[in-house]
């Protein structure tokens, strides 16, 4: 058994310098990570911190011309639907586990971008949003299928697709 310490930098800009550890294969044996974040103060000892997953959320609606709108499917709308729903979906808590703010922990869920249309008079076909959920421990991991069961829900006229992040070295689009 070994210790091992590794300093990086980019925290809040994709994690950049744990991101390009990963990607080249230095955690492959680990067994545990501590990590030395100060967000909490050193009054703030926390055990079993947050993971999160990315989702790539892509609707797709159908143009028209933004005399006629009614001819077309406004994929900002529905997107704008969708994002107000998430508000809703139930996040779970680890009673025995506790926040930076000594708070029991919580999962959270972050919007990170949304874009969409853009053209002149006229009603846009793609609005793509990006969030994030961070998980607690014992919980879920992956929440696609919750995402998808409320875009099926929310009966959209758009074709929305949801994608998890496959990795650590996954863009930010």
């Amino acid at each position: 058994s070994r210790f091992e310490y590794h300093a990086v930098t980019g925290e809040e800009d994709l994690c950049i310098g744990t991101t390009t550890l990963a990607v080249k294969g230095y955690y492959k044996a680990a067994k545990a990570v501590i990590v030395g974040e100060g967000f909490g103060g050193l009054g703030a000892i926390t055990y079993g911190r947050r993971g999160g997953t990315f989702y790539d959320i892509e609707v797709h609606g159908k143009s028209a011309h933004g005399a006629t709108p009614h001819k077309g499917v406004n994929a900002v709308q529905d997107a704008a639907k969708l994002v107000v729903a998430l508000e809703g979906l139930p996040l779970r808590r680890a009673d025995t586990l506790l926040s930076d703010d000594f708070e029991p922990l919580k999962e959270t869920q972050t919007l990170h971008k949304m874009c969409g249309g853009g053209m002149t008079l006229s009603v846009p076909d793609r609005c793509d949003v990006i969030i994030t959920r961070c998980t607690v421990p014992g919980g879920k991991v992956d929440a696609k299928d919750e995402l998808d069961a409320l875009v099926k829900k929310l009966k959209l006229k758009s074709k929305v697709r949801v994608k998890t992040r496959t990795g650590p070295a996954d863009p930010l689009p």
